[in-house]
């Protein structure tokens, strides 16, 4: 299993989220783990919860949801969660 790609820090507020659906195995541990930010889109993809939208992203997560997201892309398999500093 490959590391994710995230580089955010638990200190820099809101946390930029996205998820390369290219890489995305559907394997759905991100969706258990935080439903709140993740989903499965109509094709079984794993999509980011924006709204009422959902999207490759990226969107940006509250500081209060760091570590959902963060569990998330570490238990990734396919590593295709990035996490990173809002610009």
């Amino acid at each position: 299993m490959s590391e994710p790609n995230h580089s955010a820090s638990q200190d820099t507020g809101a946390t930029r989220v996205e998820v390369d659906q290219n890489l995305c195995q559907s394997a759905g541990y991100c969706v258990r783990t935080a439903p709140q930010i993740f989903a499965f889109d109509a094709d079984d993809i794993v999509a980011l919860r924006q709204g009422d939208q959902l999207t490759s992203g990226p969107v940006d997560v509250p500081e209060d949801q760091f570590k959902l997201a963060d569990r998330a892309a570490w238990d990734c398999p396919a590593a295709a969660i990035t996490l990173t500093p809002p610009a």
